[in-house]
Parts: C-alpha cells; sequence; structure tokens
C-alpha cells in the first residue's frame, strides 16, 4: 500500500509538470521494459506451477501498475503535504 501510494503520488506529480499524457507512456514504458521479459522467461520454462507463478507474479504487478495510473488519471491532485 505504501508504495503504491508513493507511485501515485509521484504520478500526480509527473501529471502536474508534462501533463495527463505522460500517464500513457509510463504505462507503456513499464510493460514493455518490467512485464515483458518477466512474460518472456515465463514463456521458456517448461509448463508448471513455477512458470505459472510467474505468469500470476507478472499479470498482478501489470493490475497494480494499471490501478496506479487509472487512479491518478481519475484525480490528478497530489496530496498535501
Amino acid at each position: 500500500m505504501v508504495l503504491r501510494a508513493g507511485l501515485e503520488d509521484c504520478l500526480c506529480h509527473l501529471v502536474e509538470l508534462y501533463g495527463p499524457d505522460v500517464l500513457d507512456s509510463f504505462l507503456e514504458r513499464r510493460l514493455r521494459r518490467n512485464i515483458a521479459p518477466i512474460l518472456a522467461q515465463a514463456e521458456k520454462m517448461e509448463p508448471g506451477p513455477k512458470a505459472s507463478r510467474i505468469r500470476a507474479h507478472a499479470a498482478a504487478a501489470e493490475r497494480l501498475l494499471r490501478e496506479a495510473v487509472e487512479s491518478v488519471r481519475k484525480d490528478p491532485t497530489p496530496p498535501p503535504g
């Protein structure tokens, strides 16, 4: 929860500086640089529990990224402080 709040705070500040289009760029870059390599690794593995766990972790990370971006898209105002 703390990391997500920190991410959303940073994204709010980026939106303030660069506008809302930065959210799409951020999401695309993170998916390409972080999630895609994990999924590619899982595809190279033999089917089984380990590959399934890796895919599940990648899917959870992608979901959290998308949720953080959508949260900021709905309310891009940074929290006070």
